[in-house]
């Protein structure tokens, strides 16, 4: 289409130029010098155009659709040797925003790639040990104690530790009524530094009469010497007894009535008991 346009342009140039020197040819010289003067013609066309602009992208290329004009100044002169020069000074204007071909993304990443690949110098593998396995903490998670609700202890009762109940004090039951004990009677408390021992210490060939002392109720030895008397005694006091230096409890007293041959009737024992 551009190139009719220029030629038809070319041919209106022409058209006027032959014109223009028939129009020369017809006027009659004025003398014998045949002059011409210069001819200049400026012809001006604007030529509409469709620019198709083809934009690659991911999808598919994108075709565009832009209208141009595109402007033509022509000069057609003649001169005095009758040659005809045309100059033609196209411009070509575009209407519309430019569009900026738009590059898929994939290609642009890829370009960069290639140009880090380029830029990176290869190096050999560098083989990297294998990294020891960090092993898994054990949470050891305590056992709950079950709280047993702690018992109400019962209430303790005490009782009043019961006074012992001392045994009641009975007569001697002395064998014979020679060598008697009446008191202190069996199981009597006695304490003191000086204890009275009454009782009857007589015989038909009496000698002496002596008091002894064992520890224990009823002993039957172990006794200890207490006093001996060379005088019979007749319901009277026999004797007396430190008990201070004996330890409390029970203790048996005896009466040994002895005679001039050296025998003696069976003694009287007594269970008595040392309380300080």
């Amino acid at each position: 289409m551009l190139r009719k346009s220029f030629l038809s342009l070319l041919a209106a140039g022409l058209g006027v130029l032959f014109w223009s020197a028939s129009s020369f040819a017809q006027t009659p010289p004025v003398d014998d010098t045949p002059t011409l003067a210069p001819i200049v013609a400026e012809v001006q066309q604007v030529v509409p155009l469709t620019l198709t602009v083809v934009i690659p992208s991911p999808t598919g290329p994108i075709t565009l659709e832009v209208p141009v004009f595109l402007t033509l100044d022509i000069r057609i002169g003649v001169g005095s040797d009758l040659t005809a020069t045309v100059a033609a000074t196209p411009s070509v204007s575009i209407t519309g925003t430019a569009i900026a071909p738009v590059e898929p993304e994939d290609a642009g990443e890829e370009a960069d790639a290639a140009a880090e690949t380029e830029a990176t110098p290869t190096t050999e593998a560098v083989t990297t040990p294998e990294a020891t396995p960090t092993p898994t903490p054990v949470v050891v998670v305590p056992t709950a104690t079950p709280v047993l609700p702690t018992p109400t202890p019962a209430p303790v009762v005490v009782l009043p530790t019961p006074t012992p109940v001392p045994p009641p004090v009975v007569p001697a039951a002395c064998p014979d009524p020679r060598s008697v004990i009446s008191s202190p009677g069996v199981n009597q408390v006695i304490a003191g530094p000086a204890v009275t021992i009454l009782g009857t210490a007589i015989h038909e060939q009496f000698q002496y009469f002596k008091l002894e002392i064992a520890p224990g109720a009823n002993a039957e030895n172990g006794f200890a010497f207490l006093s001996e008397t060379r005088t019979p005694v007749s319901g009277g006091v026999l004797g007396s007894l430190d008990s201070t230096v004996y330890a409390n409890g029970a203790y048996t007293l005896r009466l040994t009535v002895v005679d001039i041959s050296g025998n003696f009737p069976p003694p009287c024992d007594v269970t008595v008991i040392v309380q300080n």
